[in-house]
């Protein structure tokens, strides 16, 4: 029976997260609903990662096996048809007939958005942490260095669903600002391009940053399914030692992110900066897994940096502790977007094993395998 591999974007405020639960809400609910009702067929879909209630995503990559005449685009249109509005398939297409999108799943890109201007923004409420006081981004962004590499993260998983293992890889953490008018533009750009919008030669890969509008204008969406690396300068994204746009992030040695400290101000790059002023901080994080709310953790911990209660050398503190009292406490989910998933990377080595060698199960299974998908 086919496989077929789909991008998902949904706004996650009325649903009670991705799984399904009884007499709740989900979005892999809603999606089986709609494949029955234009199929006929009883389909199981399984996420790369089980999100929380009121987490959002931009590009959710999920997978189901059906068997059908139609074509990937006539089914495409069939399933957005039938979807309500807070639900999108970007893309649809046919997958090898062993992929699964939680184990095969080698890197996952977080977004979240906080919003600390000085009154609050009525039409964020539901889609940004809204903080009453100013925050020291960079400090945030230099406390968050520490997080990057391959640690023990016991700090930051919440204790209603602790896992044995507890370590994970960050590949990135960044903190930044963005003005609120070209933020807007920016946050809720699509990570992966329609099918119906995707060029037929590849373009450069997009870069989603805090951009002047006549910058995001110019930008040209990629074709490559999954590849676009969202959220970084064209710098950055190139590496260093004159490593080309396109090398893989495993290729690269793990560093903390570059500094957010501006220069002597160069016209010809000077659209690209991430800005220092504005009322949205952005924070990303990039990993090969995540713990249950471990992004939502890393975000309040990160916080009390930005409000001035701890200093950034903290959260290294808070990192060898192990011990989730330590940190701050879980930012709220309405700011947390799941941006993208990535397959194109080697599986890092840990020093216990993440994955236990599940195959793709038919749409007759009832639950997915536990712990082989994040939830946060």
């Amino acid at each position: 029976m086919p496989i077929f591999k789909i991008i998902v974007a949904y706004d996650g405020t009325e649903f009670s997260g991705w799984q399904i639960q009884p007499n709740q809400r989900t979005v892999q609910g809603v999606l089986e609903v709609v494949l029955r009702q234009l199929t006929g067929q009883s389909v199981r879909v399984w996420g790369a990662s089980r999100t929380d209630a009121g987490v959002h995503a931009l590009g959710q990559v999920a997978a189901f096996s059906l068997n059908t005449q139609l074509t990937p685009e006539e089914l495409l249109r069939g399933i957005n048809a039938l979807l309500p509005p807070d639900v999108v398939v970007l893309q649809l297409e046919e997958a090898s007939p062993r992929f699964w999108p939680s184990r095969d799943a080698t890197a996952k890109r977080y977004r979240y958005v906080i919003y600390d201007g000085p009154i609050r923004h009525i039409f964020l409420r539901r889609y940004a942490w809204q903080i009453d006081q100013r925050l020291d981004a960079a400090a945030m962004h230099q406390a968050a260095q520490s997080l990057v590499g391959t640690h023990d993260f016991a700090s930051f998983q919440s204790a209603r669903s602790p896992r044995p293992d507890t370590i994970r890889t960050l590949f990135e953490v960044s903190v930044r600002r963005c003005p609120v008018g070209q933020g807007e533009l920016w946050l809720w750009q699509m990570p992966y391009p329609t099918i119906a919008s995707a060029p037929e030669a590849k373009g450069p890969e997009t870069e989603l940053s805090c951009l002047e509008p006549s910058a995001q204008e110019s930008l040209l969406p990629s074709s490559d399914f999954g590849q676009l690396d969202a959220g970084r300068l064209p710098e950055e994204r190139a590496g260093q030692g004159g490593q080309s746009a396109t090398a893989p992030l495993s290729s690269q040695t793990v560093r903390p992110s570059e500094s957010l400290s501006v220069g002597p101000e160069d016209p010809s790059t000077s659209s690209l900066r991430p800005t220092t002023d504005g009322d949205l901080v952005i924070v990303e994080v990039e990993g090969d897994g995540f713990l249950y709310h471990m992004v939502r953790a890393i975000v309040g911990t990160l916080v009390e940096v930005g409000r001035g209660n701890r200093p950034p050398e903290w959260v290294a503190k808070v990192l060898e502790a192990r011990n989730r009292s330590a940190a701050g406490k879980t930012a709220p989910p309405e700011g947390l977007y799941l941006l993208r998933v990535r397959f194109d990377l080697p599986v890092p080595s840990c020093p216990q094993p993440r994955h236990t060698g599940e195959i793709f199960n038919p749409p007759t299974t009832p639950t997915p395998s536990p712990g082989s998908s994040d939830s946060v």
